[in-house]
């Protein structure tokens, strides 16, 4: 009979076997790198133009839920875009795109096989006018980086003190969890080392990657329920194996820690925190793609690294069934989907189990994200609609130990508004030219219908407890934005709108109705240095 822990130890064995068969296979099968470009960050520029191509169903080759891109991947899938019946503005877009690519590609190959060259990024942006409360907007910055042989490197630093602002004890309403502090002058910043190899004559190839950086991992990006816009980059070890119709994703990551109160006495205590995921994407076709998700938050007071959790084949559910008492209810899977109809029509889909283990301290909770995009609308012209409807139960990401919550410094790494609500989301652009456009939004929100007092509710009398009362809050806001890009290297953004609250910020009582206003400018330059 094999033992728990010589079961344990052999998954532990598999991960670093499997590296050292893939890196030799890699160094021995051929002389070229695999994707030798870097990501784009996922707030670079570029993006303005690749969701407008994706949501009007252009681009079928750039997988929409596994973003940031690399430069090589999105320059194929420009240059493999159909021209039939596109209009002129997504021609326009395609240029623009193109150029941001092939700046750095045709840098890479220079005709010195051993020169470096290092693309040097300038960017900086800052409200111009606002008066929207919590919306204040600015940021400098400057970025380097480039590729040594199969290896690619790059940093980004940036001072940008709005994406530190606390989200936690408004979006998750927690007050056991202590408001993280801006650690030092320049924060956030990514930065990575990533090695890139064809397998096998090409048929397949492996990244390697070490570093800090940013992902979504959902076609419904902005309002995905994992890895969406709202969270930040993390450190992270990360290993990605793709084929024509597979790409397995694994990642091992450090986050942030947490101070939270401790029950025994009220202090507070220091808790360091890890995140595992994986994800398998399947492409049947280019516009029809399937994908599935699982992650683990895990950590606590002088905790490290769980090894059993390095193994990116796995079942996380399985190594928390033999070991309930460090994973309880911390670990979830997603199931999502996508699928374009004739480049016009795009419906995605995402789905969420969480809490599997079903602990009677916390019953199994689920989340659903459902969408679609429509592009030129009968009679508007030149436009784009899409609508969206987000629905989270009570305390999905959340456990009775706060250092498991799906949270990085204050953002959830879960959906934008943490749990326990739901959200309808319709939008309509239009596009008088390729460097302008106008947007209308709508949404509407809904969160403490089903809130519990407690995570431990159904066991204890809650009613002592430092949590929230079960109150309603409703938001209703409509807005106008327009992007508008002055030149190659900058644009301006301004919105609009009106939104009126109902309990606002979790107070009974607490009505509100405001208008506001705001005007950002990004600025940002690259350029180029060789040696």
């Amino acid at each position: 009979m094999v033992s728990a822990g010589q079961t344990s130890g052999a998954r532990i064995l598999i991960f670093p076997l499997i590296l050292l068969i893939y890196a030799t296979s890699a160094f021995a099968s051929s002389a070229y790198s695999g994707d030798g470009s870097r990501y784009f960050p996922l707030d670079h520029p570029v993006y303005d133009y690749l969701d407008r191509l994706q949501e009007r169903g252009r681009l079928t080759k750039l997988n929409p839920s596994l973003r940031p891109y690399t430069r090589l991947e999105v320059l194929e899938a420009v240059q493999a875009q159909s021209l039939d019946g596109l209009r002129q503005v997504e021609g326009d877009w395609l240029e623009t795109i193109r150029a941001e690519c092939e700046f750095e590609i045709n840098a890479a190959s220079g005709p010195d096989s051993a020169q470096i060259s290092v693309i040097t990024r300038l960017e900086a942006g800052g409200k111009l006018a606002n008066i929207r409360p919590g919306r204040n907007r600015s940021s400098v910055g400057a970025g380097f980086g480039g590729r040594f042989g199969h290896f690619v490197f790059d940093s980004r630093f940036l001072r940008a003190p709005h994406l530190m602002q606390l989200e936690d004890t408004t979006a998750h309403r927690d007050p056991g969890v202590q408001a993280p502090l801006e650690e030092g002058l320049i924060r956030p910043m990514e930065g990575y080392l990533k090695g890139d190899f064809r397998l096998f004559g090409g048929a397949f190839s492996t990244e390697f990657f070490l570093g800090r950086l940013a992902r979504n991992w959902s076609p419904a990006l902005t309002h995905s329920l994992i890895l969406g816009s709202e969270a930040q980059s993390f450190d992270q070890l990360a290993l990605c194996l793709r084929s024509r119709h597979l790409v397995f994703s694994h990642l091992v990551a450090s986050l942030d820690g947490m101070s939270y109160r401790n029950a025994s006495d009220g202090s507070f205590v220091r808790a360091r925190r890890f995140f595992t995921a994986h994800r398998l994407d399947i492409r049947v076709r280019d516009h029809l793609r399937f994908g599935i998700t699982e992650t683990t938050v895990y950590g606590g007071q002088n905790r490290g690294f769980d090894l059993a959790l390095a193994n990116p084949f796995t079942s996380y559910r399985l190594v928390a069934i033999q070991n309930k008492r460090d994973h309880a209810n911390n670990t979830f899977v997603s199931l999502d989907g996508f699928y374009n109809h004739k480049e016009r029509l795009t419906f995605f889909g995402q789905i969420l189990f969480d809490d599997l283990l079903g602990d009677d301290k916390i019953q199994d909770r689920w989340a659903l994200n459902l969408g679609l995009n429509l592009r030129d609308l009968p009679g508007l012209g030149l436009s784009t609609a899409g609508v969206k409807a987000i629905y989270v139960s009570s305390f999905a990401y959340n456990t009775f130990r706060p250092y498991e919550r799906y949270l990085l410094n204050g953002r959830p790494l879960g959906a934008p508004l943490g749990n326990d609500y739901w959200k309808v989301y319709g939008f309509l652009r239009f596009f008088p030219t390729s460097g302008l456009d106008l947007t209308a939004h709508f949404a509407r929100t809904e969160r403490g219908n089903q809130r519990i007092a407690s995570p431990v509710a159904p066991l204890l009398d809650s009613a002592g407890l430092d949590f929230p009362t079960p109150v309603v809050e409703r938001r209703l806001e409509a807005w106008l934005a327009l992007r508008w890009q002055l030149f190659e290297q900058a644009h301006l953004e301004a919105e609009g709108g009106i939104f009126k609250e109902k309990n606002s910020n979790n107070q009974p009582g607490k009505n509100r109705c405001r208008g506001y206003a705001s005007l950002y400018l990004a600025v940002y330059h690259d350029f180029l240095i060789s040696f």
